[in-house]
């Protein structure tokens, strides 16, 4: 289950970096978001991460709770009572009045008391190793995203430049032909080419839009629609 957590969260970054990297394109001195910064913010927002601190103090109740020594208990009854104040006789046949008490106390072996505070300090560290998985796995998720998009951004742009570059290459070959400078399959190959580059761009932006789109899972995509809440005039750096 936490590894699908752990998956829904990486789509979600991917998908709120990309909106990151487009806002950022139109403001003209965007202040740069870090990997630490983001890990930061996520590891603080996660709500997977909030519900394990939380069962930190939990266990840490249990402890206590397994610490304590059981109480006596004082126990104290009557019965025959003339609480109507009709009193006793003959014709009543009631009374006398009888009154009890006791004390309970439980008494138990001392490796019950020590077994038990054990098992709960256990089950403490239990909670804070799996916290530090919690941490550990969200950070190396965010940071795996994080490089996925740098690097699906630099395709992008060495795509789209190398694209540019065969359109005014076909412009060229255009011109050389109607002066005759060039043959005319010469022309048709530099479009072929153009157009395998016209491919290779739609390409270098599905991974994009591919993130783009709401993540859906468990926590459905709120889970990490909080962390860079605020920062789409912001590009990853």
């Amino acid at each position: 289950m936490l590894g699908v957590r752990m998956h829904v969260w990486c789509v979600t970054v991917l998908a709120l970096l990309w909106l990151t990297v487009g806002a950022s394109a139109q403001t003209p001195n965007p202040m740069a978001i870090t990997v630490e910064q983001a890990v930061a913010e996520a590891l603080q927002r996660n709500l997977s991460i909030l519900a394990e601190r939380y069962e930190i103090p939990r266990a840490e109740a249990e402890v206590i709770a397994a610490r304590l020594r059981p109480n006596p208990v004082l126990s104290l009854g009557g019965d025959h009572l003339d609480v109507l104040g009709t009193g006793y006789d003959n014709t009543n046949n009631a009374g006398p009045p009888e009154y009890a008490a006791r004390v309970d106390w439980p008494l138990e072996r001392p490796s019950k008391r020590r077994a038990r505070i054990a098992v709960a300090e256990q089950a403490r560290a239990a909670a804070e190793l799996r916290l530090q998985d919690a941490l550990r796995q969200l950070a190396l998720e965010v940071q795996q995203a994080f490089v996925e998009l740098q690097a699906a951004k630099e395709s992008l742009q060495l795509a789209r430049a190398n694209q540019q570059t065969f359109e005014e290459l076909v412009a060229i070959n255009a011109a050389r032909v109607r002066a005759g400078d060039l043959a005319p399959i010469e022309l048709v190959r530099t479009r072929v080419s153009a157009i395998q580059l016209n491919q290779a761009v739609i390409q270098a932006e599905t991974p994009l839009a591919r993130g783009a789109k709401p993540a859906s899972g468990p926590d459905g995509a709120g889970r990490g629609a909080g962390y860079l809440r605020g920062r789409r005039g912001h590009a990853p750096g």
